[in-house]
């Protein structure tokens, strides 16, 4: 079995995001035409707004989600195990 080293993981892992955020960019870029004469020009303006204000949205999160999971797990760590009821 092939033991990789974290710093080559992590880089691996750090250049396969980077093509995804690439391939992401290109795919937008080549589909955008299409919409745009799939749409119209005037329902691709309101398509193009409800994607902003659901990217602030998205945006105005906060890490609530992952913040939620984090306490959660320490909490269940700390006061359920420590009672032995866990497992």
């Amino acid at each position: 079995m092939n033991k990789e080293s974290l710093a080559q993981r992590m880089m691996k892992n750090v250049i396969w995001n980077f093509i995804g955020q690439i391939w992401m960019v290109v795919l937008a870029f080549f589909a955008t035409p299409f919409i745009v004469r799939s749409l119209n020009v005037n329902f691709y303006g309101i398509y193009t707004l409800v994607g902003v204000i659901i990217g602030y949205f998205s945006f105005l999160q906060f890490g609530l989600g992952t913040a939620t999971v984090k306490y959660v797990a320490q909490y269940f760590a700390e006061y359920v195990c420590s009672v032995g009821t866990c497992g």
